[in-house]
Order: structure tokens, then sequence, then C-alpha cells
């Protein structure tokens, strides 16, 4: 049973234990997804923390102090190797950046002050930044270097110099196989943490801790991280309760061992009968009592005793409770006294610190008041009145925080609105600020250093860019659809260069003319394209914000998605005309009539028409010149049918038309009545049986085919 004892009194220590690891681990997950839920990215909280109280010490923008970790992270196609790559650029990546321009601040406060967070030392590691290294150890990264495997955070004036002491320290070959990994002469990896530095120093961690993605650092964004600590202080707080369970049965166990342990040992002691046996011990209380009844009977003097022993007894007791509420009624005093010299503490602090602030004298105007109120008063009652006056104060000061507060939430509101607004407008600044009351610090010291330092180089920079970039490149842009427009019309010159070589009516020819459009958005986008080039000689001030915001306006909405359709339509050159065709007098060279549909034709007409536009718009698609033909060019076209409602004359002209220009042509018709009118036209007939549930296809030439139809005598 001893030995039951030690066993279960072991077992308590080690869930003690076991319970005090899972609190501080709970303690450090807690403190971690805290500060992971006021930031984006991955780096552990104390270097959070140690780069704020620099920061503040120094009166720097945590912006301009990065750590390398904040501006890299693993490609989403390279999940595999995050554990090796956090491995290797672990201790680059928790280095702190410090520009040139602020390396001698940092340096000296480094220097003279102890580095801790909450009372804990801190190691921290700094690179003193210039310009970035001119030379490169291993010249542009190979396909499997893990340079190739990182993501960068671009806008970063920092990250140039990063991108080169990543190529020079660590263009590591990211090995597939250990054979690979084997013959590799300089910097190697594989997936499994396993790395090479040079010929001979190999390195594998497995420890649980390099290889746990909670304690990954890179990148900025951190909603995987925070599950990964979520789900991890959920098992915790779980294992804790399992272990308190635990523990409560145990000790339940053990109170239960050690009760009966108790009994075994005072049972042990027992050596007779005689030692647990009542019957002696109840014989002789029986025979005293009853001897000392006899005695007090027959004696007036121990009746007397008795008397007074009941009075004396009475007294006592009466002193009892009167003690009782004695010390009741000290301790309450005590209390009150303890209140009130608390009470007097804080109000001397209270008079003290409105003293410092110069408030003091403000309030002495309700002095006479109060003494008035307070002079007739017990201590019970001015206390009372005290308390009463307190509540009327904080009720008036509640009334004032909220007449504030309504004041100040439109301004709260206004505000909010304006951060979103500038977030919207310049969403690169996103990922350092946030909408909130929180980051109003940082928006407005943002606003400082654009003041001092950003907004002349950027009005500059604007200027230059406004002036040698955005206005060259949407000129270029309308020139290009100028172009477009340009070439088109070329197209139907040399179409219509062929086309009048066609007699479309006797003594006429058929001509096509592009006319612009009348489309309301199409005309809009022109005109808004020309404005955005207007007057790009005025350098004023106002013409260039005009002139920007018109660029951007139009460049914002040729970009939005949501517009697609209104893109492809306005930005198709082709939808900028209107085609008709017109019939041109041969000789006079006027026009007689002008199409621009088919409506109040005749049918023949209709299809002559048709046939044109349909002969232009294969020319126009295979880009045909028939002034310069092309013989070795394949144009092939296959028309169904197409002659089996025309009659002979409009088909002879559509024909033409495809030998005009140049176009190889494929009729699928029956060969029937209808079919004479192309014989001209053809050189070969391909002759479709169907037979036996089967095709076959019969190759004939026309003359061929002539001389048959010519023996059979189906010709006529």
């Amino acid at each position: 049973m001893q030995n039951d004892v030690a066993e279960l009194e072991k077992q308590l220590v080690d869930i003690g234990v076991a319970r005090r690891t899972a609190n501080d681990n709970i303690q450090q997950c807690q403190t971690e997804l805290t500060g992971l839920n006021r930031r984006r990215e991955n780096i552990p909280e104390r270097c959070v923390e140690l780069r704020a109280v620099l920061c503040r010490d120094l009166g720097l923008n945590a912006i301009d102090l990065a750590f390398v970790a904040e501006l890299i992270t693993v490609r989403p196609e390279e999940r595999e190797w995050e554990a090796s790559i956090e491995k290797v650029l672990n201790s680059f990546a928790l280095s702190l950046l410090v520009p040139e321009r602020l390396y001698a601040a940092v340096c000296a406060y480094v220097d003279r002050t102890r580095l801790a967070v909450h009372g804990q030392g801190q190691r921290l590691v700094y690179l003193q930044i210039g310009a970035p290294a001119t030379s490169m150890s291993s010249g542009v990264p190979g396909d499997s270097s893990l340079l190739n495997k990182l993501a960068f955070r671009e806008g970063h004036s920092l990250l140039p110099w990063v991108r080169a002491e990543l190529q020079q320290r660590f263009d590591y070959r990211c090995c597939d196989t250990v054979e690979e990994f084997q013959q590799c002469r300089g910097l190697a990896m594989t997936v499994s943490r396993h790395v090479k530095n040079g010929q001979r120093r190999h390195d594998k961690d497995d420890r649980d801790k390099i290889s746990d993605p909670r304690n990954f650092v890179l990148g900025w964004d951190n909603r995987q991280k925070k599950k990964r600590i979520a789900d991890e202080l959920e098992r915790l707080q779980h294992e804790d309760l399992r272990l308190n369970e635990r523990s409560q049965h145990i000790n339940r166990q053990l109170h239960a061992v050690r009760d009966r342990l108790q009994a075994v040992v005072a049972l042990d002691s027992v050596t007779t009968f005689y030692q647990i046996d009542p019957t002696p011990f109840e014989q002789s209380i029986a025979a005293l009592r009853r001897e000392a009844e006899q005695i007090s009977a027959k004696s007036d003097v121990i009746q007397v005793l008795q008397q007074r022993l009941a009075e004396v007894e009475a007294q006592r007791e009466a002193t009892r409770q009167h003690h009782v509420v004695s010390v009741k009624n000290q301790t309450h005093l005590e209390r009150d006294i303890a209140v009130c010299e608390r009470q007097l503490k804080d109000a001397r602090a209270a008079l003290d610190c409105r003293s410092r602030d110069g408030l003091l004298e403000e309030d002495r105007e309700y002095f006479d008041d109060l003494n008035k109120q307070l002079d007739d008063t017990t201590f019970d009652e001015t206390e009372l009145l005290a308390g009463r006056l307190e509540r009327q104060l904080m009720d008036q000061q509640r009334q004032n925080v909220d007449a504030r507060r309504q004041e100040l939430d439109p301004v709260q509101r206004d505000l909010l609105k304006l951060m979103s607004k500038f977030l919207q407008k310049f969403p690169d600044e996103g990922q350092d600020l946030a909408i909130g009351i929180e980051y109003l610090d940082s928006f407005l010291g943002l606003r400082q250093r654009i003041v001092d330092e950003d907004l002349p180089r950027h009005e500059q920079r604007f200027r230059e860019r406004l002036n040698e970039k955005v206005i060259h490149e949407i000129g270029l842009f309308r020139a290009e659809l100028e172009s477009e427009r340009r070439q088109i019309e070329d197209r139907i010159e040399v179409l219509n260069a062929s086309l009048k070589q066609l007699e479309y009516r006797p003594g006429t020819h058929i001509q096509l003319e592009p006319r612009p459009v009348r489309d309301r958005e199409v005309v809009e986008f022109q005109t808004r394209l020309r404005e955005c080039i207007e007057s790009s000689f005025d350098d004023s001030a106002a013409a260039n914000e005009a002139r920007f915001e018109r660029i951007r306006e139009l460049v914002e909405k040729l970009r939005d998605e949501n517009n697609r359709r209104w893109r492809d339509k306005v930005t198709d050159v082709r939808r900028w005309f209107d085609f008709v065709a017109a019939v041109i007098n041969r000789e006079t060279l006027e026009t007689i009539s002008v199409y621009q549909d088919s409506s109040g034709q005749s049918g023949g007409e209709k299809a002559k028409l048709a046939f044109t536009i349909l002969v232009a718009a294969i020319a126009y698609q295979y880009d045909l010149d028939p002034e310069h033909p092309t013989p070795d060019r394949f144009q092939f076209v296959v028309v169904d049918e197409m002659f089996s409602r025309v009659d002979d004359q409009h088909a002879e002209y559509a024909l033409d038309l495809f030998r005009q220009f140049g176009l190889q042509l494929l009729i699928v018709a029956p060969l029937d009545a209808k079919a004479r009118v192309t014989q001209p036209y053809v050189g070969c007939y391909l002759h479709v049986n169907k037979r036996d549930n089967r095709s076959e296809i019969f190759e004939m030439t026309a003359t061929a085919f002539a001389d048959v139809m010519g023996e059979t005598g189906l010709e006529s």
C-alpha cells in the first residue's frame, strides 16, 4: 500500500510538470496568436516587439526597419521545399535591415541598451545596408536554384539589396535525388532538409521545432500560421483539461489509499482484544455516574456550588456573546478605517495630480458649496453624501463624454472613409497600413514623410512620368488604333480595285465605302482618347492634374473586367466603321445607288449583293491583294448548295468574284441541271456514291466528266 501511495504521488508530480509545460506553451501560443492578429507577417512576436521598442525610443517608423522575412516568401507551387528553405534562410530572414542613413543611430542605441522583451534578454542581428552588391558569385540562378522558388514583396526600397545578398550567399541547388545531391560540388539541399555547404560540411536537422510550420518566418500572409497555432492552442487546452481531470482522479485515489493506510496502521497497533472491548469502560462510566449522583443528593455545599457554577457559566456565555459582538464591531470599524484611509490617499493623490496639472484652481469655486453640505453631517452621512456627489459628478462627466463621443463619431466615420478611399486609390500602401483608428499615427507618419521627403520628388516624378511616359504611351496606343483604322481603309481600297473590274450591272461596278460609325460608345471612347492627348504642351499644375485624371479614368475603365464587353467593342477598330455598298457608273464615276442593307431589293439583287459582301469579307480575312496574286498560296473556301436558288446570271457573277480574288472553291451540290452553271469554272469533280452502307468518292477531271456526259447523251 505504501508503494501505491508513492506511485500515485509520482504520477501527480509528473502531471504537474506536464501541466506547467502545457500552460507555458498555451501562454506562448496565445501571445503569438495575438501578435499575428495585429499584423500580416510571419515573423515571431518577440522580433516585432523588439523592433517596436527600438523604433519608439529612436522616433522611427517600423516601415524603415524591415526584417528580411517580411520581404521574401516561398512560392505557393514550391511548398514542398518550404521546410528546407526555412532552415537555410532562418538566420538571414530574422536579420533587421538598417539603411545607411539610420545606421549610426541604431548602432549607438543597440550598444548602450539592454535588448529585452518582457524582461527577458533578446538577440538581435542587424545588417548595415548600402548599395546592392555589383558582383555575383554564381551569375544568373539556374533552373533548380533556391532563388527561383522565392517570391518577393515588390515596392520596398531595400529589395534590390536583399536580392543581391540572396544570390551571393544562398544560391543553393535544389536536388530532387540524393545522387544529384552527392554529385553537386557547391551549395545544395534536398527536400528533406539535408543541406550541403561546400564539399565537406553536411547538415540535416529533423528536430520538431525546425520542421514545424508554426515556426516558419518567411512571408507576409500569416493566415496558415494563425490557423496552425490556433489548432495547437486548442489541442494544448484539451490536453491541460485532460491532465487536470487525471490529477483530480489520482488525488481521489490517493486520499482513499491514505485513509485505508491509516486504518491499517491503527489496526496494527491492537495486540489484545481488551484494547478494543468497550464493555469494561462502559461499566466503569456507569458506576462513577451513580456515585456522583449519590454524593450530590446528600451534600448542600455541592448544590450551592452547582447553582453558582450555573450562574458563572451563564455570565461567561453572556460575556462571550458580548465579545463576539465587540470583535465584529471592531472588524467593521477597522474595515471602515481602511476604506477611509484608502479614500483619503486616493483623494490626496487626485488633488496632487490636479494641482500639478493646474486644474485645482478651477475646482475651488465648488469648495464652499461642498463645505455647506458637509458641515452638519456625521461620518456615515458624509460618506453617503460624498458618494452621492461622486456619482453626480461621474454622471455629469459621463454625459460630457457621451456628448463628446457624439461629436467625434461622425469625425471617426469620415476618417475611416478617407482611410478606405486612400487605400483603394493606393493599394500598395495597404501592405503596411489598415483601416482603423489605431493606424492613425501610421497614416500621419506617412503623410509627414510625404510632405518632408516624398512629395517634391513624387511631384517631379509625376510630371516627368506624365509628360515623358504616360502621354507618350497613350499617344502610341492611339497611334496603333489609328494605324489599324488606316490599314482597314487601305484593305478596302485594294478590294475595291478588284471589284472595279467586275460589272455589277450593265455599265456599273460596285464599291465598298467605310464610313465613321455613329455608335455612342465608340464615339465617346474616341473623344476621351483624343482629350487625353490634347493640350499636352501645357505644363501647368492644373492642366497636368486634369490630364492625369482623364487618363486615369480611361485606363481604369479599360482595365475593369466588368467592362470587358465595352473594352472589346471600342478597341476593335473594325467596329469604328459602318460599311455601305455603292453602285458606281463606270464612265462618269457617279454614285447611282447606295446599299446599307438588302431591304427593298429583289431576290436576285439581294443574292448578288450578298455574294459581293461575302467574297469581300473572305478576301479581307485572307488579306488578299488581287493586283499582286500569290499562286502558291492556298485560299480555300467551301460552299454548300450555294447556287440552288439563284439564277444563272447571278451565279456566274458570284463565280467570277471568287475567281477574281484567286480563291480555291469547293462547291457541295447534287449533280442536277442547276449545277451546269458551274461547269466552265470546275477543274475537278468528286462524286460521292453511297452503296451497301458505305460511301465512296470518285475523282474525275472536268474534261473527263464532259466526255462521259457527251457519250451518255446527258449533256443536253
